[in-house]
């Protein structure tokens, strides 16, 4: 599975009148941004494996490009594993 997020032009407009002012960046909802933010890649790989009449496991990998939607921090490798119980 594959995700782009994209920041809208106004909000990448913006953050680099902030840094040519020499202002801090606003804050929204999420808190500050750390770098000019401009998009975000997201790769999902996940596989549901059936081990016994009503168990079954999931592993998940993420590798996400851009955290954030800068280049301020490196990439990211995220692992999960959910497990499933039908009682």
């Amino acid at each position: 599975m594959f995700h782009y997020f994209e920041m809208s032009r106004a909000s990448v407009l913006q953050q680099e009148s902030s840094v040519l002012a020499g202002t801090p960046f606003l804050t929204n909802q999420w808190g500050k941004a750390w770098g000019i933010q401009t998009h975000e890649d997201v790769y999902e790989v996940f596989y549901n494996i059936h081990t016994a009449r009503g168990m079954s496991f999931q592993p998940d990998f993420q590798y996400i490009n851009r955290p954030g939607g800068t280049t301020t921090y490196h990439d990211a490798a995220v692992m999960g594993l959910q497990f499933n119980c039908i009682l």
